[in-house]
């Protein structure tokens, strides 16, 4: 995974075309609250409040507005090549060749803070090892993790970009 980040990471931006700087994403986050395209069964258990439970937020206009009011700040050399969506069900990997692998579903594939990809994919690697996707029959080691991607946890923006994206 390490190595696939990475790779995508280190493509040239200077030419790219799709720019989804933070202002942008929390745009298209409006454009869907605002449009009732956010399904809070689909969010994370802990994210939004509903009759049989409580969460951190009322409703996903409440959520945006702490997005708006609580931008982390985004670093000029953490900005790069950003899938989008770096989550375990858009890579393939070929089981006798580690350096064979695929992605898929990049439509939100564009410049932006590497932080949104570390934050989908730590998600995705929890919650599928933990059996809340998936069986669980794998244990996830954030520390390898973090290891591996040679950075330590920037646990302000892991969560705010995950938060960002319930609103997607």
């Amino acid at each position: 995974i390490s190595k696939i980040l990475n790779n995508i990471w280190n493509l040239d931006i200077s030419n790219c075309p799709s720019n989804h700087n933070l202002e942008r994403k929390l745009l298209q986050a409006e454009f869907n609250v605002k449009n009732y395209l956010i399904d809070i069964e689909d969010c994370q258990e802990e994210t939004f409040s509903t009759k049989d439970k409580k969460g951190k937020f009322e409703n996903p206009q409440e959520l945006l507005n702490w997005l708006k009011e609580n931008k982390p700040t985004i670093k000029e050399n953490e900005k790069c090549f950003s899938h989008g969506d770096f989550c375990l069900p858009n890579i393939f990997f070929n089981k006798t060749n580690k350096n064979n692998f695929g992605i898929i579903d990049v439509g939100r594939a564009g410049i932006i803070d590497k932080w949104n990809d570390i934050a989908i994919c730590y998600r995705s690697l929890r919650d599928n090892t933990t059996g809340i996707y998936g069986k669980g029959k794998y244990k996830f080691d954030e520390n390898l993790f973090f290891q591996k991607l040679k950075i330590k946890p920037d646990w302000e923006k892991i969560n705010y970009y995950i938060l960002l994206d319930e609103l997607f």
